[in-house]
């Protein structure tokens, strides 16, 4: 990175700390901030569910958690339910009120068989699922901290199972 990239870079920085100090002093909730509740106990491997949009009954929320446009192969009929996510950013980024978004890995039930060699199946008996889902590393995606809430948190993975995510993810992101 040159020293013009480092200097916008670091401007952006600035300039990102100084709107968090406004929205702060305006009285802006965390919320309001794109920051989770401090309930929310976000955490790297934390399965949250995201719920469908309220103001359009019926209809999933893909706003939050986009999944590709088209249908994958070996999929079932679309659900109409929530989405569960496993959280993969750092435990220490996620406390971090400069940052307003983690990533995520989105989950379905809809899907068997494996879509992508980097895709993994997530068992029933794994804590925070209640059905066999497919976690669709391929499609690994930021969302605001504040879509994550307490009341949307179902457990976390086992620590088998976050490995093998972030094995997956580090694949996919080197080749």
């Amino acid at each position: 990175m040159d020293a013009g990239a480092r200097e916008r870079r670091g401007g952006l920085a600035v300039l990102s700390r100084d709107l968090r100090a406004l929205l702060e002093k305006a009285g802006a909730t965390r919320s309001q901030r794109g920051l989770a509740a401090p309930e929310a106990r976000l955490c790297q491997g934390a399965v949250y569910v995201i719920p469908r949009e309220p103001e359009t009954p019926g209809r999933l929320a893909e706003s939050v958690v986009a999944f590709p446009a088209l249908r994958l192969p070996g999929a079932g009929p679309r659900a109409d339910h929530d989405y569960r996510v496993i959280v993969l950013t750092p435990s220490a980024l996620c406390d971090d009120d400069e940052l307003n978004t983690v990533h995520v890995v989105p989950c379905s039930t809809s899907a068997r068989g494996l879509c992508s060699p980097h895709d993994l199946e997530i068992a029933a008996t794994e804590f925070g699922f209640s059905k066999a889902n497919r976690a669709y590393v391929s499609i690994i995606q930021p969302v605001l901290k504040s879509d994550l809430t307490a009341s949307g948190r179902t457990g976390m993975v086992s620590g088998e199972t976050l490995r093998n995510l972030l094995g997956r993810w580090e694949r996919l992101r080197t080749g």
